[in-house]
């Protein structure tokens, strides 16, 4: 089980995301492969929010988000949310939770690091 502290400060990322003018939609999902994913969703970026140990810890992490962040108007899960690949998942794989990002009218924005939520 993450942390509280953990999950807060992985929320405010997100948030801060969220609340971005330049931020057109989002989405949040886990992946093996965030060139694959990106390339799928056809999103701006992807950004790696996390690296949980185990598949269950990234399922909380993500759920977690979902519960805090579907009903946002800018979030796209509610409409046909990305069904990561998992039959890549082996011993070797990273699996990370992300949120992508689709750009305002192609903008490019500055990436969120922690620092900026610390």
């Amino acid at each position: 089980m993450l942390p509280q502290t953990d999950l807060d400060l992985i929320c405010a990322r997100v948030q801060i995301i969220a609340d971005r003018d330049d931020v057109e939609e989002f989405a949040i999902g886990t992946t093996v492969d965030l060139a694959r994913c990106r390339a799928a969703l056809h999103a701006d970026d992807v950004i790696p929010l996390d690296e949980p140990d185990t598949p269950e810890e990234a399922a909380e992490i993500e759920e977690a988000l979902l519960r805090r962040f579907v009903n946002h108007v800018k979030c796209t899960n509610h409409d046909d949310a990305f069904e990561p690949d998992t039959s890549t998942l082996d011993d070797s794989s990273v699996l990370s939770v992300f949120v992508a990002v689709w750009w305002r009218d192609g903008a490019k924005g500055a990436l969120v690091s922690e620092e900026d939520v610390t």
